[in-house]
């Protein structure tokens, strides 16, 4: 598992931009996991999605404590791992009870 940061150094990770590690996810065939949902709305973000056949799991809700964001992808892991082995774009939410597409 890589973050923003063990790939770019603390400080250049908070300036990424979400096209940016959305095209190298993709390129590198690498599932993306994120807290953030709005990249799916983003008209940018859905280019680069599309061009680069990212996977993105997100959760549907950003807000939640970090042993709750844990927790909900570690009960879907075995969901996201078969949906994954899916070519992309995509862009699924991670709920409590399972996961469903979100785009496109």
């Amino acid at each position: 598992m890589h973050t923003l940061r063990s790939i770019y150094g603390e400080q250049q990770a908070q300036l990424i931009n979400d096209t940016e590690w959305i095209r190298m996810v993709g390129d590198r065939r690498w599932l993306a996991f994120t807290k953030d949902d709005r990249v799916r709305r983003e008209r940018l973000v859905r280019i680069a999605l599309q061009e680069s056949g990212a996977r993105v799991f997100c959760l549907a809700s950003g807000n939640l404590p970090g042993h709750e964001q844990e927790r909900r992808f570690l009960e879907n892991l075995d969901r996201i791992i078969r949906q994954g082995r899916r070519p992309g774009p995509y862009v699924f939410g991670v709920y409590g009870k399972g996961i469903a597409k979100l785009w496109p």
